[in-house]
């Protein structure tokens, strides 16, 4: 299990066909502890499919298209997961806007 210990931050997860939630059940799957974002309109799904996901934990990022929302986001799951470091910049941004995003953290 090669993330075993390890926390994985999976943004933009909408329902069972995402691109997103196939990476949730990998990284599941290699042990990883799964933290997860969503839009408000795709929660109660999402929450559902979580159910199958040990060590799993949802947040809602209300617009991913604002850097306020993003970093807010992430502000919460760095408070909440008492996570030392979220790595936040114009790329990742850039790439939360786009893609579903992977953001490893060593377990501490």
């Amino acid at each position: 299990m090669i993330l075993k210990g390890k926390k994985v931050v999976l943004m933009g997860i909408r329902n069972k066909w995402s691109i997103a939630w196939g990476a949730v059940q990998s990284a599941s799957e290699q042990g990883a502890e799964v933290i997860c974002t969503c839009s408000a309109d795709s929660e109660d799904k999402v929450k559902e499919l979580l159910k199958e996901i040990p060590n799993s934990s949802l947040y809602v990022c209300n617009d991913v298209s604002k850097d306020e929302d993003i970093s807010n986001c992430l502000d919460e799951i760095k408070k909440d997961q008492k996570l030392y470091m979220i790595l936040k910049n114009n790329w990742l941004r850039w790439i939360i806007r786009w893609f579903s995003i992977f953001v490893i953290v060593p377990g501490f």
